[in-house]
C-alpha cells in the first residue's frame, strides 16, 4: 500500500482570519492563549462575547501542559529552529515578528504548503491586512453584522430583506466575495426548522423588539432565503 506524501499537496485553508498587527509581539502565555483559542470563550452574563480570561491559577497552570498547546510548540520549534520550550518559540517568533511580519508569515504558509485562505472578514478587499496573507485571499461575506444592522433600521421583514438580498448580491457580484458566513448553531440552535417568510413578517416586531425566540425564527427565514440566493 502507498501512502499519500502530503508534504507535497497544496492546502487550501477553508476557515482563516486577518493577521492582528496588535499580536506582532506575544509573551509565552499569550502565545498559548492566542493558539488554544477556546478557554476565552467562558459565557459571562451581560457580555455578549467574553474572552476574559477570569480563571483560576490551577486553570491557567494546565494551559501549557494541554496537548494542543504542546503540538504547536513541537510544531513551531522545527520551524523557527530553536528548542521546542514555550519561552524558546515565543522569543524566536517574536524576533521574526519584529524583523518582517509579512515574511514570517510567508514561512509558516510555505511550511504548511499553504496556497489559499478563505477568509472569514468584513474587510473591503484593499485592505491591507489581507496583503500580509500570502496566496490567494477568498473572503466570506458574513451574514450577522449585517441582519443586527438592518433589524435595526427597517421597519418590516420584507424591507429588511430586499436590503439585505441586495448587499449580498453586490459583495458577491462586485466586491469579490466568494460565499457566506452564518452562526445558525450558535444563534439559533441545532434540529431548526424553515419559516416561511409570512411567518418572519408577523414575528418581525418582536424580532426588533428584542424577543430571542422571535429574533431566532427571523435568523432561520433570512438563512433559508441565503440558501436560495446562493
Amino acid at each position: 500500500m502507498t501512502m499519500i506524501d502530503f508534504a507535497k499537496v497544496p492546502v487550501i485553508d477553508n476557515h482563516s482570519h486577518p493577521f492582528e498587527i496588535g499580536k506582532e509581539s506575544l509573551d509565552p502565555e499569550s502565545l498559548a492563549k492566542v493558539f488554544f483559542h477556546g478557554m476565552g470563550d467562558i459565557p459571562k452574563e451581560g457580555v455578549k462575547k467574553a474572552r476574559l480570561w477570569g480563571v483560576t491559577d490551577e486553570l491557567r497552570h494546565h494551559l501549557f501542559h494541554m496537548g494542543v498547546v504542546q503540538t504547536m510548540v513541537c510544531q513551531l520549534s522545527k520551524v523557527l529552529g530553536c528548542p521546542a520550550e514555550l519561552e524558546a518559540v515565543a522569543a524566536e517568533r517574536n524576533r521574526r515578528t519584529s524583523q518582517n511580519f509579512s515574511a514570517y508569515a510567508k514561512s509558516l504558509y510555505e511550511d504548511a504548503g499553504i496556497v489559499g485562505s478563505v477568509l472569514d472578514t468584513g474587510l473591503p478587499k484593499n485592505d491591507p491586512l489581507l496583503h500580509l496573507i500570502p496566496g490567494r485571499v477568498m473572503r466570506l461575506f458574513q451574514m450577522d453584522p449585517l441582519i443586527d444592522k438592518l433589524l435595526e433600521q427597517s421597519e418590516s421583514y420584507k424591507q429588511l430583506l430586499r436590503e439585505y438580498q441586495a448587499a449580498l448580491d453586490r459583495a458577491i457580484k462586485q466586491d469579490g466575495f466568494v460565499g457566506v458566513k452564518c452562526h445558525l448553531a450558535e444563534r439559533v440552535g441545532f434540529g431548526v426548522e424553515a419559516v416561511s417568510d409570512g411567518k418572519a413578517e408577523a414575528i418581525f416586531p418582536d424580532a426588533k423588539a428584542k424577543n430571542s425566540e422571535a429574533f431566532k425564527k427571523l435568523y432561520v427565514a433570512i438563512f433559508t432565503n441565503t440558501l436560495l440566493q446562493c
